[in-house]
């Protein structure tokens, strides 16, 4: 028989160690009498509520859905001489932080923990203003050769609107120059245009490319920017802007919209970015008439 007797012995060794016996915390029960007792009583008869401590621990019945299962469990009730108090932020074991200090996961942070938190935060702040200012100066200087670029350019007149070229992987897009976008979403990479003015609804949506090019000195263009590049900062977007409204201003670059091959995977071969757009050119200069 697994008495409950041995599995006590089992747990602390030492059966002297134990100085008491109290039943249901109220009523105290004679040592030597229990511990014998415990020898003819299995583990599954024993008493939930008779609970045996030592000097600075308790011994208690766990009784799981299977009693067969039960066993006893040594609970210390030593007090803690600890002063430092911390504040927990989780109970959560998965969230507990290392505390390199305390050789530890804890689910607090000790004062030098938080210390070298704010260092961190602080020289992750600074590198990150650093990076913005390399960012913005880099930024600045390429805007800046794009400019002193395109002004190097050919000056356009009104000759140089409504002319078909193509560009893009093996020359298999097609552009053409327009005096200004017509009206549409032109935040995305690929534009959308709304005005239906503009051409038929079914030929509108096959433009999939809105920006800028340059005349270049043999008379053929070349594509410089798209329309609006995406900026996460609004002061690039209007240094951009004012660079740009600079360059048409001066009359050095021109505002173009094109199709690209990938968009007419539903229409017939004729009717391939080459084929469309000069089926299209003439209503698209009478849009602007």
């Amino acid at each position: 028989m697994n008495s409950s007797y041995e599995n006590l012995v089992d747990l602390i060794n030492d059966i002297n160690l134990i100085e008491s016996v109290y039943f249901r915390d109220k009523f105290k029960l004679n040592v030597e009498a229990t511990l014998n007792l415990m020898k003819e009583t299995h583990m599954i008869d024993f008493e939930g509520d008779i609970v045996l401590y030592g000097k600075d621990f308790k011994i208690i019945k766990v009784s799981p859905e299977d009693e067969s299962d039960s066993y006893f469990i040594k609970i210390s009730l030593k007090k803690l001489n600890k002063k430092k108090e911390y504040t927990p932020f989780t109970l959560n074991t998965l969230k507990f932080v290392y505390s390199d200090e305390l050789s530890a996961s804890v689910p607090f942070k000790t004062p030098k923990m938080i210390e070298q938190e704010e260092i961190e935060k602080k020289e992750k702040e600074e590198a990150r203003k650093k990076q913005e200012k390399t960012d913005w100066e880099n930024f600045i200087k390429s805007m800046k050769e794009f400019k002193e670029n395109n002004n190097s350019s050919e000056t356009l007149t009104d000759e140089d609107f409504f002319k078909v070229f193509s560009g893009g992987k093996l020359n298999s897009c097609r552009y053409i120059t327009i005096p200004k976008m017509p009206e549409g979403n032109y935040k995305n990479r690929c534009p959308i245009i709304r005005d239906e003015n503009f051409l038929t609804y079914e030929d509108r949506k096959l433009f999939d490319f809105a920006g800028y090019a340059v005349k270049e000195t043999n008379n053929t263009f070349k594509i410089v920017s798209i329309f609006l590049p995406y900026f996460s900062n609004e002061k690039y977007i209007n240094y951009f802007n004012e660079t740009i409204f600079e360059l048409l201003k001066n009359k050095k670059i021109i505002p173009v919209i094109g199709v690209s091959p990938e968009t007419f995977y539903t229409r017939t071969l004729a009717e391939r970015p080459e084929g469309f757009m000069n089926r299209v050119k003439e209503d698209i200069k009478k849009y602007y008439s």
